[in-house]
């Protein structure tokens, strides 16, 4: 009983970092995806902790990504794990290690990815009326998927929490854009910065779109969710067509002779949603 107290008091004072509920809302510059090439355009990306779990012995979370604006955005969902003031990421069945917010200046941690994190320098910043370690490091391969400056104990990257793709960091360093970086961080004892609301209904409809509309011979449908079924209906809810899409984008042919309205509608294990189009065969 005793051992069984202690192991439940344990994960208890595990489960503090990031509880549920906690996000960080970051101001970035992202590539949005179309058949003419890759916009960079500004958005504002949530992570949110949204269930608390245990893996291997590890107390771990679920966060999940929302959006502001349609765009290609390679994460839905991750699993960060946190022990020992390290923080985890757990991918391909391993802990992949993202942060080690004890190591001192001059000294460093090795990335999940193999990447050696040295700290140069750091300082102190009050987020919440908490005093916390701010450091600023570089990477020994900046080729590679990299952290950004500055990071923040507890709070991770103030550009992006996960590490970024050379080709998303072009992107992001576009001041022209308004590149911000972190917008706010709010866990149960306060808010630091100034969040927005991203409503999740708007949040899921972003990850598809259909253009153009109106449409004539066909039409494109941008995907970037992970699976989904399409149905196409006339106006009068006779269904024309039904297919599985993957992420990316896909051309749908048109082939009846019929002006008019028809509904796009979308279905995957989580939600259903539709979109109404238009089509002119007189143009």
């Amino acid at each position: 009983m005793k051992n069984k107290m202690i192991l439940l008091l344990n994960f208890a004072l595990a489960q503090t970092w990031a509880p549920v509920g906690t996000i960080w809302q970051y101001d970035i510059a992202a590539y949005q995806l179309n058949i003419t090439g890759d916009t960079c355009i500004r958005t504002t990306v949530q992570m949110e902790i949204t269930k608390d779990t245990m893996i291997q012995g590890m107390p771990c979370k679920i966060a999940t990504f929302s959006l502001s604006h349609f765009l290609y955005f390679p994460f839905e969902k991750v699993i960060l794990c946190e022990m020992n003031n390290k923080v985890y990421q757990y991918q391909d069945g391993s802990f992949k290690l993202l942060y080690d917010f004890s190591v001192p200046v001059d000294s460093y941690w090795v990335r999940g990815a193999g990447d050696t994190v040295w700290v140069d320098w750091e300082d102190t910043i009050v987020v919440n009326g908490v005093a916390l370690r701010r450091i600023w490091i570089h990477e020994d391969d900046p080729v590679r998927d990299a952290l950004g400056n500055p990071i923040v104990e507890g709070i991770g990257s103030l550009k992006f929490f996960l590490p970024v793709t050379e080709k998303r960091q072009e992107c992001l360093v576009y001041d022209t854009l308004g590149y911000i970086g972190l917008r706010c961080f709010r866990t149960t004892s306060g808010t630091w910065g100034s969040c927005i609301q991203l409503r999740r209904s708007e949040v899921q409809t972003q990850q598809i779109r259909c253009y153009p509309n109106p449409f004539k011979e066909g039409f494109y449908v941008e995907v970037w969710l992970p699976a989904v079924t399409f149905t196409l209906y006339n106006s009068v809810g006779k269904r024309l067509y039904e297919t599985s899409l993957q992420r990316g984008i896909h051309y749908i042919s048109v082939p009846w002779d019929a002006s008019g309205v028809y509904f796009a509608v979308f279905n995957n294990e989580k939600s259903r949603f539709s979109k109404v189009l238009l089509r002119n065969l007189t143009e």
